[in-house]
């Protein structure tokens, strides 16, 4: 199931990342079975989930699309706000690089957990959360953790992760 979700998952952030930057991506997805062994980035941006399998039982987690540099990260959101006919971020504002960086999650995510749900996961989502940095390293051990790398030429590429949490409980913001 987790194998399954985390491949949805690249589906979407491939087609998004696309049609959001007019780059097509190389994408590789690799899956990790202890989540908390995931790089330190720093800067991100962080959703979190909950809901239950068809079996009822609880799933929770979070996405978080990473940059190494917040060079990379502006390069990224400037190129998105074009698209959607926004101002793209000036060249030091951070909160201007979140929103448009949160925006496009929150796209991904839309149209992962609606295909999620016709596999019988119902999920529900938090709003995006700015994040500084982050090594996953507060999740609790068995988490299951997925990573994808979207990159294109000559462009700065973008990592987003997915954690399943082993135990429901949400580790701290």
């Amino acid at each position: 199931m987790y194998n399954r979700c985390a491949e949805l998952l690249a589906e979407h952030a491939a087609k998004v990342f696309e049609t959001m930057t007019g780059l097509r991506p190389g994408r590789e997805v690799a899956a990790s079975g202890d989540a908390t062994r995931t790089p330190r980035y720093t800067l991100g941006v962080r959703v979190g989930f909950a809901g239950r399998t068809g079996e009822g039982a609880p799933l929770e987690g979070f996405f978080v699309c990473a940059f190494e540099t917040f060079e990379s990260a502006r390069d990224i959101a400037g190129l998105i706000a074009q698209k959607l006919g926004l101002e793209t971020p000036p060249a030091d504002d951070r909160a201007g690089v979140d929103d448009v960086l949160g925006e496009f999650l929150n796209i991904v995510i839309g149209l992962t957990c609606s295909d999620w749900a016709e596999r019988g996961l119902a999920t529900v989502f938090d709003p995006p959360q700015p994040m500084v940095v982050h090594s996953f390293s507060d999740v609790p051990p068995g988490s299951r953790g997925f990573h994808l790398t979207l990159s294109a030429d000559g462009h700065p590429g973008v990592s987003i992760f997915l954690v399943f949490l082993s135990d429901g409980a949400r580790p701290s913001e």
